[in-house]
């Protein structure tokens, strides 16, 4: 069933529970996503970006993804994740996406709070949930992106400023980590959750040791992103398809090894998220 953000996670902040939020790039890996999710009983998060983004528009994902939340038994949030445009936000709403990042993580807090307080308002119109980042999560490998603590003063005035339904918090992470070698400040997490009343969220959770994950259920975050974990998950699966059957040259015959893979890890994920 589709579900919102906000409808999703709120009931999350007081349980041992999070909900994973998956980056898909194709129908091979969002529907393991889904299957995962359904086989643990388990809520999730579909979440697409710019990778998904550069080979199929917002209208078709926005078919393709509603149309598999509303089939399944478990309730199911369709993102639009790390969008850095308010027009494409705008198109998300209009796919029928039920959630929405604009990430302004990189700008003046002013513009930020501008940027997102707009996008909060065009989703109010169809009841589309909201979700914003103040500080910023890195990327590893690259130093296009700022790395910058979030500070809990200015969160909590953050999430004042622009009624964010969810927001992303930087204390600790990279994204597109492939070792599991980071560690979050959970002394920072703990002063941010203490001045906000909604639901955090935590980027670059690949790069999360099993033993955070476990902590991490028992704070306010209530959505975990997962990406690169999938994307190497998929990987290792379509190679090991291609080595085991070198004579085939119809990936449908073979897709369903990396898509194995990739819902492996998917559940590996929910159970450290609780589930």
């Amino acid at each position: 069933m589709l579900v919102t953000l906000k409808e999703l996670l709120q009931q999350y902040m007081t349980s041992d529970k999070a909900v994973g939020a998956f980056n898909v790039t194709t129908y091979c890996d969002a529907k393991p996503v889904i299957t995962a999710a359904e086989k643990k009983n388990a809520p999730v998060i579909v979440q697409v970006g710019g990778f998904a983004t550069r080979y199929m528009d917002l209208e078709l994902w926005g078919k393709l993804l509603v149309t598999m939340a509303d089939r399944s038994p478990v309730p199911v949030c369709i993102h639009l994740d790390h969008s850095k445009d308010v027009e494409e936000c705008q198109k998300a709403i209009d796919a029928g996406f039920s959630s929405v990042m604009y990430d302004g993580s990189q700008l003046s807090y002013e513009e930020n709070v501008r940027l997102t307080s707009e996008v909060v308002r065009r989703a109010a119109q169809k009841g589309v949930s909201v979700e914003g980042e103040i500080g910023s999560v890195a990327y590893s490998g690259t130093d296009a992106y700022k790395a910058e603590a979030s500070d809990p003063d200015t969160v909590a005035r953050f999430v004042a400023d622009t009624g964010v339904d969810a927001v992303a918090v930087a204390v600790g992470t990279l994204h597109r980590m492939e070792t599991q070698a980071a560690h979050l400040d959970f002394d920072l997490l703990r002063a941010i959750q203490a001045k906000v009343d909604i639901p955090l969220v935590i980027h670059g959770s690949s790069g999360l040791c099993d033993e955070d994950f476990k902590q991490m259920c028992a704070t306010h975050v209530t959505k975990v992103n997962i990406g690169t974990a999938l994307r190497m998950a998929f990987d290792k699966g379509l190679r090991t398809a291609l080595n085991d059957h070198p004579e085939s040259n119809v990936f449908t015959e073979i897709a369903h090894i990396p898509m194995q893979y990739v819902e492996d890890k998917v559940i590996e994920k929910l159970g450290l998220l609780g589930f």
